[in-house]
């Protein structure tokens, strides 16, 4: 499935709505045991169908980590709702949080490296 979503966001951005529709159905269709081709989806622009293939991307992938990396990609916020455990509800972006640390093994190994100042402290 997740092939099929990368596809699909791939069409949005080269302007290819149809194509990315029936990837985006078949994804759904194979949820309800179809192929999908007898689905109507609702959208007005690319805009729209890219907010279908954000919400099945997060249904689809759930818990396998993809999430996070999908927010930085998409250069959307991080929200957040109440039942976290984290204390960032809110997080725009641009943000230097969005950026992973080097690993300090890598610092260590190149000494004219430098870490993000913001998560390598």
């Amino acid at each position: 499935s997740e092939m099929y979503l990368n596809r699909a966001e791939a069409h949005v951005g080269k302007n290819e709505l149809t194509e990315a529709s029936s990837d985006l159905k078949a994804i759904i269709g194979r949820a309800f045991n179809t192929s999908g081709s007898e689905l109507t989806l609702e959208y007005s622009d690319d805009q729209d169908l890219l907010s279908l293939i954000k919400r099945e991307r997060v249904k689809e992938l759930a818990f396998e980590g993809h999430n996070f990396f999908d927010i930085v990609r998409w250069k959307d916020d991080l929200v957040r709702g109440s039942n976290t455990a984290s204390n960032v509800q809110f997080l725009p972006y641009p943000n230097d949080l969005f950026v992973l640390p080097i690993p300090q093994t890598e610092l260590n190994a190149n000494t004219n490296m430098q870490g993000n100042p913001t998560v390598n402290n």
